[in-house]
């Protein structure tokens, strides 16, 4: 179908959908996935901008958040050595990086260094715990959230895993089909 076929509201639309979908198409190719070690710190900033997060490592190391994962499911740290090289690139929503934590000696500040960002913090009065949820793709498949509980004094005490709130009741996040 040619342009001058489409009626005249979708023909002017047209230039902003094609440049949405470029966008997004440029956004899809520029994952932290695509960093590799050795890649200094100036050519993962110049190719990925500001990192979301920074945190102090020991021995002068330094890791950095990019939360670029669809619907906050996919977060990576990405791990500088002192002379700002990388040393390593790992996505943290994941089950395996959930059962790294040790209840009782983790802290908030360790768990953010962990795992990044929460989409959400919640806080659930009958326990005194605040929850700071995490959604993931559970097994690859599903649209899941863990739920990383703290007590009063930020101190890390459990985890609970269920389905993201955001997908129930629909397809997508908005809760329509």
């Amino acid at each position: 179908m040619s342009l001058e076929a489409l009626p005249d509201r979708a023909r002017r639309a047209w230039p902003s959908m094609a440049v949405a979908a470029a966008v997004l198409l440029l956004g899809a190719c520029a994952m932290p996935d695509s960093i590799k070690p050795g890649m200094t710190e100036s050519e993962v900033l110049s190719k990925y901008g500001k990192p979301d997060s920074q945190f102090a490592l020991a021995n002068g190391a330094t890791r950095v958040e990019y939360n670029r994962g669809e619907w906050m499911q996919r977060s990576w740290m990405v791990d500088f050595d002192p002379d700002g090289r990388v040393t390593s690139v790992d996505q943290v929503r994941s089950e395996a990086h959930f059962a790294r934590l040790r209840p009782g000696m983790d802290t908030q500040e360790s768990v953010r260094r962990q795992l990044g960002t929460p989409m959400k913090v919640e806080y659930y009065p009958p326990s005194k715990l605040t929850g700071w949820l995490y959604p993931y793709r559970e097994a690859g498949i599903f649209n899941s959230c863990m739920t990383v509980m703290f007590d009063p004094g930020g101190v890390y005490r459990r985890s609970e895993n269920g389905p993201d709130p955001r997908f129930l009741g629909g397809e997508g996040p908005t809760g329509r089909k």
